[in-house]
């Protein structure tokens, strides 16, 4: 049961979602937990899911994903509890009953549906990304880019937003690792106001604004984690939270929908090893994954890129009452501590 209301002062949507209270909460304290939770995503549980909607076996291949079928090494299911009503939920319940005639202008209401899937990247209890095998890691990225063909396919979905919360400071209800991708039928006023400004960008630049910085964050070296020939990961300039990560691909022709399995593979190492440097730099803080995407109808024409960021601080009300950010470590000293992380752990492997 939920709906989209737009707020007109802020020009921002916000979405209803009574049905979340209902979630599990791994994360509480002990003594709040009056009983030892059975973990859904591992392996031998998947009865306490939706039916799969994709699953992936040991070389990448599609494996049906029934109860019986023991061999998954990423599931794909819908989510139990979603922000967004379904395009198969209940039509009755794809607008809230708390709202009684029609509203008055300027307030608007969207009932349309959104998309939304868990991608769980191994059967095994992991609950961070630095604890994937290399087959897991390799074959939830393959699962990502599934899915992110499959959604594309459908009309409605305007924006896709895909992201991982690791550990309860970073919003994740249950420990095992999973994925989640969220399909709205809008683009938000931020989404909006950015894809102008790149638009605007390239055609007085003919170059992506996202392009542009990195190449600016190269010739400057400061901030630069590292770099391949085909990524740059870098402690971006104006970064709005410490020790946050940007991987950004050198080449705005790069997409991520039709890159083959070496870029993939590629990609997925890459943020593997920036989350481990942060565990091993900072205690295994909790952290968020985030897939920054154009809308629908500029996927291929703008860029993408991976943010990765710690919990280690919190928004508080300056934050929350003007949207402007305090990042307490410059990144340029979050670049030199994770460039040396980054060097000890690739001396261990």
């Amino acid at each position: 049961m939920s709906d989209l209301r737009h707020d007109p002062i802020d020009d921002i949507w916000v979405a209803m979602a009574g049905n979340r209270r209902a979630r599990p909460v791994e994360f509480v304290a002990a003594g709040q937990r009056r009983q030892q939770m059975i973990c859904p995503f591992c392996q031998g549980n998947e009865a306490e899911t939706p039916p799969a909607i994709i699953a992936f076996g040991e070389s990448g291949q599609v494996i049906p994903g029934t109860m019986s079928n023991p061999n998954w090494i990423a599931r794909v299911i819908s989510n139990k509890y979603p922000s967004f009503s379904s395009k198969t939920g209940n039509p009755s319940e794809q607008s809230s009953s708390t709202i009684s005639g029609a509203l008055p202008p300027p307030f608007r209401v969207s009932g349309n549906p959104g998309h939304q899937e868990l991608i769980i990247p191994s059967p095994r209890h992991c609950i961070s990304v630095g604890e994937l095998s290399k087959t897991e890691l390799e074959i939830s990225f393959l699962a990502l880019q599934n899915r992110l063909r499959a959604i594309r396919q459908d009309n409605d979905v305007k924006h896709v937003m895909l992201f991982l919360n690791c550990r309860s400071d970073a919003g994740a209800s249950l420990g095992h690792l999973h994925w989640q991708l969220i399909g709205t039928p809008l683009v938000s006023s931020l989404l909006q106001r950015r894809t102008e400004r790149e638009l605007s960008h390239q055609r007085s630049q003919r170059d992506s604004l996202v392009q542009e910085l990195t190449h600016w964050e190269i010739e400057q070296e400061t901030r630069i984690i590292h770099q391949t020939e085909n990524f740059c990961l870098v402690c971006p300039f104006a970064s709005r939270f410490p020790f946050q990560v940007n991987v950004v691909p050198k080449d705005s022709r790069l997409s991520l929908l039709t890159c083959d399995q070496s870029i993939r593979h590629e990609l997925a190492q890459h943020c593997q090893f920036i989350v481990k440097c942060l565990e091993s730099l900072l205690d295994n803080p909790a952290y968020n994954i985030l897939l920054q995407l154009p809308p629908m109808q500029r996927i291929d024409a703008d860029p993408w890129y991976f943010q990765i960021f710690p919990r280690i601080t919190k928004q508080a009300g300056f934050e929350l009452g003007t949207d402007i950010w305090i990042n307490p470590v410059a990144p340029e000293t979050a670049a030199r501590a994770i460039r040396s992380a980054l060097n000890e752990l690739s001396a261990s492997v």
